[in-house]
């Protein structure tokens, strides 16, 4: 998690990276791997920090039950595919 957009912190690497927009606004990124060979892509923008648990909850349970053995949270984002998962589990977390 970084305020900073500008990716000092490689917040684009990671299975999940939380960059800042703004006061109280962040984007979600999701589907990178350990091995930093794959960049993140843009799950959700302009989250506020009190729905960053709440919109990531949904993805983080799927995963819990959809995963194959050993698959890393980034891999698992990246064999759904983000458009997929951002469809299927975004709606979830708005209604929680």
């Amino acid at each position: 998690m970084t305020g900073c957009p500008n990716g000092c912190a490689r917040p684009f690497m990671g299975d999940i990276g939380i960059v800042g927009r703004s006061k109280d606004l962040y984007n979600i990124y999701v589907g990178g791997d350990w091995a930093n060979t794959r960049m993140n892509i843009l799950y959700a923008a302009s989250i506020r920090t009190g729905d960053i648990t709440a919109t990531l909850r949904p993805l983080l349970t799927r995963w819990r039950d959809e995963r194959r053995t050993a698959e890393s949270f980034g891999d698992f984002c990246e064999r759904i595919g983000i458009e997929r998962l951002k469809t299927e589990t975004l709606h979830v977390s708005a209604s929680a």
